[in-house]
């Protein structure tokens, strides 16, 4: 015969309040051992005369001792399901606090962390715990999936799995029996957004059977400049074989969002267009990646930030396997996203709601960009059918490099997205085709520069549209020359090489065209000359004020663009001006918090700055006599720009010198200053700072 739950059994024990006994009992569990407490203590409490309103009234004979253990959460089961019954919201609470006081009960019983035991004690007392313990989070799983709170339905019913898995004696709950299947039709949706730490491990180990496993690291990145000091941040990669989110049809593969049937076919037209992709088109595997949260009501635990979507060697050429790539792709994008995120607080603009926030989904394809015109494709080449030669009216046009550009021709280049209706979401292609480590991270750069930074529009053909993919990867690549062993890339390599001529290339030249300019006038006009000075405005706004206030005055912005539908209307919203119109906030936010504002003052004269002394803020030396002509941005209430510089004049500008000091006077205005230091002997200027 089968026997009932223990939560449904004697339901006339259960009409009173439930918490009584716990309260007393965790006031007194601290004074005693485990077994002194459940020996002598327990008996003796719960031999004491109680008040009307007690849960459980006095036998005159007492029950035995694991009964009048477990006896309080069979009775808050028997409500909680009866509430759950009624559809009754206060269920989840009811059931949540009943399973987390009996997980600490079996912790006292066990002698330790019972999510972390892989057997526990076998003597009865601990044996009826557990079970009590497996039917309140089973319960309290079902309850947390029945009114959509997800994340918490898998960690209850993954801990109930758990602590299954390390008692003698299965529970006989219709509940419990149905965990796993509960369990897994969760799971087929994807992994947890927010997770603790047990319930990763338990997802992996319990409910996936180690197909994969958690590998964790950290991420403590440098700053030498000492204006933007970086946390160490808990990093998290599932390595091994995981399958994507199952869509609608239960297939658990992947389409990646240029390549999907458009939404109003039929669905056996839907099927026609899914049949002539490539099969490596449809991905079938994923890696995900996650960062303990630091703070708030999810602190300590593990949150979702990126998935990247790949193909098993079954359906790649060559049977190549993606699965190493794929896993230092998600790795590397957490360091992205965390230097980005901790340097400007800029994080993924297009991924909102309970599920997605903050989570960007990267596609790692075999195909190349201008799929199906693949020369390199037998397969494409075959279902295309003769290619008629090109007619011969001269030479070959060279392609422009700036005319593959992933916004312009958005299929025409390594890395790239669909402006249109995912613009949250990356593509890689060419997973196969052979590129540096450095190579990988600057496009990781480019493309979440895209996805995190406002829209700044108004580029015209054969540019891209948007300015945020440069300015994003060379922002990067300064970072990642910084301190290339905070991004895992070994420093005795030729990488740090690599980035450094990134910034020479790059930073450099972008920096002396804003400074030759003028930015109280700057030509708006969508041209290379308009984007070299938007890259030089956020190169010399992040090497001088620091990370913080740039990502203060793209604060607004970003959420301006953010909002826009429209692919033209996104493109026109923002532009150079609206960078340069937003920085008098930042500003004036930055320079009242402490009436000081401190700045790394090269980089904003004309001044020869090598990419090392650009990168590490470094002193820069000036010769008797010389000259350093450039503009700075005078915050409001500033009156003073002091140089810690001695024998520094000043030319156009009032100024006084104080022994190593130098003080330049502003003239109570704010708004871009251009000033002119002259050197009296041979001296090094560094840092400055607004008062």
């Amino acid at each position: 015969m089968r026997c009932k739950p223990l939560w449904a059994r004697n339901p006339s024990h259960h009409r009173a309040s439930v918490n009584v006994p716990f309260v007393l009992y965790f006031l007194v569990m601290p004074l005693f051992s485990t077994r002194r407490f459940l020996t002598y203590a327990l008996p003796a409490l719960l031999a004491t005369p109680l008040h009307a309103q007690e849960l459980i009234p006095l036998d005159k004979t007492p029950a035995p001792l694991e009964e009048k253990i477990t006896e309080a959460t069979q009775a808050t089961l028997a409500k909680g399901q009866e509430l759950l019954d009624q559809n009754d919201t206060s269920a989840l609470p009811l059931l949540r606090e009943a399973a987390q006081s009996s997980l600490k009960a079996l912790g006292v019983a066990s002698g330790g962390n019972a999510l972390t035991q892989t057997a526990l004690p076998g003597d009865s007392v601990t044996q009826r715990l557990a079970i009590s313990t497996i039917e309140a989070h089973a319960l309290w799983g079902r309850a947390a999936a029945q009114f959509a709170r997800r994340d918490e339905a898998i960690t209850a019913l993954v801990r109930a799995k758990t602590i299954m898995g390390s008692t003698r004696v299965s529970p006989s709950s219709s509940v419990v029996r149905d965990l796993n299947v509960e369990l897994n039709s969760l799971l087929r949706s994807g992994l947890p957004l927010v997770a603790p730490d047990d319930v990763m491990e338990g997802i992996a180990v319990r409910a996936h059977e180690n197909l994969w496993k958690a590998q964790r690291f950290e991420f403590a990145p440098t700053s030498k400049s000492g204006l933007d000091d970086l946390p160490k941040l808990g990093l998290l990669v599932t390595a091994g074989q995981l399958f994507p989110p199952a869509e609608r049809n239960q297939s658990l593969v992947q389409i990646p969002p240029f390549y999907r049937p458009e939404a109003t076919l039929s669905a056996a037209e839907k099927d026609q267009e899914l049949d002539r992709l490539p099969t490596s088109l449809k991905l079938n595997r994923m890696i995900a990646g996650y960062q303990r949260v630091d703070s708030g009501t999810n602190a300590g635990q593990w949150r979702q930030t990126v998935r990247v979507y790949y193909a098993s060697p079954f359906l790649t050429r060559d049977k190549r396997d993606d699965s190493l790539r794929a896993q230092q792709l998600a790795a590397q994008f957490l360091k992205v996203h965390a230097l980005f995120d901790s340097q400007l607080g800029a994080t993924n603009l297009y991924t909102r709601g309970v599920r997605d926030e903050g989570v960007t989904t990267l596609y790692l394809l075999e195909i190349s960009a201008i799929w199906p015109q693949d020369d390199d494709d037998p397969v494409v080449r075959a279902n295309m059918g003769p290619k008629m030669p090109p007619i011969n009216t001269g030479p070959k046009p060279t392609t422009v490099e700036s005319q593959t550009t992933p916004l312009v021709k958005p299929w025409q280049a390594l890395a790239g997205q669909d402006e249109s209706t995912t613009p949250g979401e990356i593509m890689f292609w060419k997973a196969g085709f052979e590129r540096s480590e450095g190579e990988w991270l600057r496009e990781l750069f480019h493309e979440y520069g895209h996805v995190a930074l406002p829209t700044f529009g108004g580029f015209r053909p054969p540019l891209e549209p948007y300015g945020n993919g440069l300015l994003g990867e060379t922002l990067g690549m300064m970072w990642a020359a910084q301190n290339p062993a905070a991004l895992g890339l070994d420093n005795t390599t030729d990488l740090r090489d690599d980035f450094l001529l990134h910034v020479k290339t790059q930073a450099v030249p972008a920096r002396s065209a804003f400074l030759a300019a003028d930015p109280t006038e700057p030509r708006l006009d969508g041209s290379a000359t308009n984007l070299k000075f938007f890259q030089g405005l956020g190169v010399m706004l992040e090497r001088t004020y620091g990370a913080p206030l740039l990502g203060r005055a793209f604060a607004p912005l970003a959420q301006r663009s953010v909002g826009a539908q429209n692919v033209a209307v996104r493109r026109s919203m923002l532009n150079t001006r609206s960078l340069l119109d937003g920085l008098d906030g930042a500003m004036k936010t930055s320079f009242a918090a402490k009436k000081a504002l401190p700045i790394y003052l090269p980089a904003a004269l004309s001044v020869g700055l090598e990419p090392e002394a650009l990168v590490n803020r470094a002193p820069v030396a000036l010769k008797a006599g010389a000259r350093a002509t450039g503009w700075v941005y005078v915050p409001a209430g500033a009156t003073t720009l002091r140089v810690d510089a001695p024998n520094i004049s000043a030319l156009g500008t009032p100024f006084k010198r104080e022994a190593n000091v130098t003080r330049l006077y502003m003239g109570g205005k704010s708004g871009w200053q251009k000033i002119t230091i002259v050197a009296g002997t041979n001296t090094t200027i560094q840092n400055a700072r607004f008062e």
